[in-house]
């Protein structure tokens, strides 16, 4: 299982072979479709998700109106894996990611998501789940989880809920976990994640990328402008995080 090859930060090498649940989930990013796989075990430190990219074949969307053209960037345009650990000891989320093609540690505090309830209940996979919504960073989400799995998880940065989450999409649509299979008591070996990546905060990180793709779309935009083309520049549109706790 070549997905399973990179796993634990700060964590030694184990050889023993060890025991999983996996949850995949389909995933649409804005106009791109991902795939998502959430790993969970009682015997690793860490619980890990990660998306991979499908389908996606450009950095730049490119709106010609008139004779303009209106550049914006695309959100995950590359193939590699977005991978997220949870520490179950403490309360800190690593992502390694990437700032163009350097791969990085990204790290912060993890942000107990506060949830409504309701009443309301639907059958999902043949599980029935519960809803819930919360506000998290300038975005609306409404979440539908199971209590009949002994597993307390979701897929990218959601957490605080008392069951597994099987469906979650924000307010507009674009964002949206679906799961698409759960497979239960794989054996897998595990392996540790390069310790030598460049560990930066969550503020750098979003900083760093923002000024990269900034740069991109500059780049798109100077190609246009030397063929004679008249350009209308889009500012950077943040995805699924829209303000963070700093700029409040």
């Amino acid at each position: 299982m070549k997905f399973l090859q990179t796993l634990f930060l700060f964590a030694p090498l184990l050889c023993l072979a060890q025991s999983v649940t996996i949850i995949e989930y389909d995933v649409q990013v804005g106009l791109l479709q991902r795939q998502g796989k959430l790993v969970v075990s009682s015997s690793y430190e860490y619980n890990y998700y990660f998306e991979v990219a499908k389908n996606e074949n450009t950095n730049v969307e490119i709106n010609e109106t008139n004779n303009e053209k209106n550049i914006n960037k695309v959100l995950g345009s590359k193939d590699e894996k977005r991978i997220q650990l949870y520490s179950k000891n403490r309360d800190t989320l690593y992502n390694v990611d990437y700032i163009d093609k350097e791969n990085i540690v990204c790290y912060e505090i993890a942000k107990n998501i506060s949830w409504e309830f309701s009443d309301e209940t639907k059958v999902i996979s043949n599980y029935t789940c519960n809803k819930a919504t919360a506000f998290f960073r300038g975005r609306k989400y409404t979440a539908w989880f199971t209590t009949e799995l002994p597993i307390n998880q979701a897929p990218w940065k959601f957490n605080n809920l008392p069951g597994l989450v099987l469906q979650i999409h924000d307010d507009s649509t674009q964002f949206i976990w679906s799961v698409s299979k759960i497979n239960f008591n794989l054996i897998i070996d595990s392996y540790s994640i390069n310790r030598k990546l460049n560990k930066i905060s969550l503020k750098e990180f979003i900083t760093r990328s923002e000024l990269e793709n900034n740069k991109l779309s500059d780049q798109a935009m100077l190609k246009f402008t030397q063929r004679g083309a008249k350009i209308i520049k889009s500012e950077h549109i943040r995805g699924r995080e829209l303000k963070f706790e700093w700029e409040e």
